[in-house]
């Protein structure tokens, strides 16, 4: 059975025995180094089940300097990760929750916002599912 990102309690789990993905690391590295506030660039690595893209993103995070806050959100569902492709506020909610560190008030006010839209909405259609006139 899968496992999830975040389990590594196995030996054959330990970031140590991560080997042969120098170029990518590399990558990161010089990306690391660009100036700041040049414009950084989206990287994508990919290729089929079972070639290490998980293993790869694992290793990136824990290369990280500490400064320089991660997360991650899981979508398989066969290796414990939540449906965040059905539900976006699901993922907004774990990306804060993974950077509560990180100071973002605009995303917190829009994210609030956003929720209590999603409420009244729900409350709507609720409202109308049951022919109740809204107030």
């Amino acid at each position: 059975m899968p496992r999830s990102l975040a389990s590594g309690s196995s030996p054959s789990q330990e970031l140590r025995h991560f080997t042969n993905r120098e170029e990518e690391r590399h990558v990161l590295r010089r990306l690391l180094d660009l100036p700041s506030g040049q414009p950084l660039p989206v990287v994508v690595f990919y290729g089929v089940g079972g070639t290490g893209k998980s293993w790869l993103l694992r290793r990136l995070r824990a290369d990280l300097p500490p400064e320089i806050p991660s997360a991650l959100l899981d979508f398989d569902p066969l290796s414990g990760g939540a449906p965040y492709h059905t539900d976006s506020s699901r993922a907004l909610a774990e990306l804060r929750r993974q950077l509560a560190s990180v100071e973002c008030p605009r995303f917190d006010l829009v994210y609030s916002f956003s929720f209590l839209l999603v409420r009244k909405q729900r409350q709507f259609n609720l409202l109308l599912a049951c022919n109740i006139p809204a107030s």
